[in-house]
């Protein structure tokens, strides 16, 4: 059946059927009628010009899209990593997977993206272990490195334990940074459900903690408490090859005259550090502790060799709190205050630190140390000082520092810890977390002193 409508927006059977019961004249709005209309044309002109503005802005869109290719080679025995998940995670609002693939028989992997602007994380999944590689705005290709895993391993050894004290008055406030070394040969990953144990001082309250992979970022990680062993937790880390850390920070009763701190070590270890304001007092029996000679900034006692089992009572009275990167006292961090304010997290508000201790093989004890690992990354946390801060981590390994550890090393890693320090600003300047001026003032401090670390190498 056709329809015509008339004039009047009547309509009319033209064979004159009309359904059974209805009424065969209706009222319309507009004259039109079912054939083609006579405005076809003009509106398939419309149409076309709206295609061809779409397929413009999607050539537009794919202009700006970049590609990031990469291979993964496994680091236990050499070979590409075949059938790996790699994850893209764009850092330009907070951190979201943006793409997955696998990896190809040659450990090849490939991504198109269009937040060009942004920087990314590319992360490779082997055995359940991740590894991370960063990709700052431009970057093309990446070469990521995964371990074969292991239950239990041989070469895991503790570098060193650094615990610092201060106080208010109210409470003596901690926080503790192991060092732990994985020296497997062939080199693997230890991941297990207890990868590494501590034990705190009798009393102490968790406030936070974190965990550090080798050359990563500093992530929040609580560990679990061992049942029927009070104040000792285990950390479900992985404890890939090289160095990772583990840093919690808790608060004890205190007693400013007089307070007994006793302390088990689960692990032997080079050496057992403690660091205090000058204006509190420390004394300890159980093991041996030496002062560490012309240190200005804070009181560093020193054990060296302590053997795992080893009970020790640390005396401490006294308030203060350690110098902050200004040279001024700052007010004693609350129990509880929140980890991670800045990018990385951190416990609480960066300090400075003595200079390194001679002999150590952990070189970011001095400096850096403190700076950057139990204090966070402290771009984010103190713009206003960068520069003054980072001319005092370059000038902590002076040339008589250099002479008493191998000249390689230390600068080495100044200069991992201020390439992190690099990107840590792009990825604050593309977030708008700071202003030009803040962005220019900060880079010209960490490109001196990277100058600097270079020419040392």
């Amino acid at each position: 059946m056709s329809l015509t409508l008339q004039a009047n927006g009547s309509y009319e059977p033209r064979n004159g059927c009309h359904p059974e019961g209805s009424d065969r004249r209706y009222t319309g709005i507009a004259s039109f009628r079912h054939h083609r209309p006579a405005g076809r044309q003009a509106g398939s002109s419309v149409v076309k010009v709206s295609c061809l503005i779409a397929v413009v802005m999607i050539l537009a869109l794919a202009a700006r899209a970049e590609t990031l290719q990469g291979t993964v080679t496994n680091g236990t025995n050499g070979k590409p990593d075949a059938g790996d998940e790699v994850t893209l995670i764009s850092l330009g609002q907070g951190m979201s997977e943006t793409a997955h693939v696998r990896t190809d028989s040659s450990g090849r992997f490939q991504f198109t993206y269009s937040d060009t602007g942004m920087p990314h994380l590319v992360r490779a999944t082997h055995q359940g272990v991740g590894y991370f590689h960063m990709a700052p705005p431009g970057t093309t290709s990446v070469e990521i490195q995964t371990f074969d895993v292991a239950k239990r391993l041989e070469g895991i050894s503790t570098t060193a334990e650094v615990v610092r004290f201060q106080s208010d008055g109210s409470n003596l406030q901690a926080s503790e940074l192991f060092s732990v070394q994985n020296a497997s040969q062939p080199p693997r990953t230890l991941a297990e459900e207890r990868s590494y144990e501590i034990a705190l001082p009798e009393g102490a309250v968790v406030d936070e903690a974190g965990a550090r992979a080798p050359n990563g970022q500093p992530i929040n990680t609580m560990p679990d408490a061992v049942p029927g062993q009070p104040y000792h937790y285990v950390y479900s880390f992985p404890l890939r090859p090289g160095e990772t850390q583990f840093e919690i920070s808790y608060h004890l009763p205190y007693t400013s005259s007089h307070t007994v701190v006793n302390a088990t070590l689960v692990h032997g270890m080079q050496h057992y550090v403690a660091v205090l304001p000058n204006s509190m007092q420390f004394s300890a029996t159980g093991i041996n502790f030496a002062p560490l000679e012309g240190q200005k900034d804070a009181n560093v006692q020193v054990a060296s060799n302590p053997q795992a089992g080893d009970r020790f009572a640390m005396t401490i009275s006294g308030t203060g709190v350690l110098a902050d990167e200004g040279g001024t006292d700052s007010a004693a961090p609350a129990a509880g205050a929140q980890m991670g304010q800045g990018p990385g997290g951190g416990l609480g508000k960066p300090i400075d630190s003595p200079d390194p201790i001679s002999n150590y093989r952990w070189p970011l004890l001095g400096g850096l140390a403190v700076l950057l690992i139990a204090g966070g990354f402290y771009v984010t946390s103190n713009r206003s000082s960068t520069v003054a801060m980072a001319a005092a981590a370059e000038a902590a390994y002076s040339p008589a520092v250099a002479k008493a550890q191998p000249s390689a090393v230390v600068p080495a890693a100044l200069l991992t810890a201020l390439k992190e320090e690099l990107f840590q600003l792009e990825v604050d300047r593309q977030q708008g977390r700071l202003s030009e001026e803040e962005y220019k003032q900060t880079k010209a401090g960490l490109d001196l002193a990277l100058k600097r670390a270079v020419s040392r190498l």
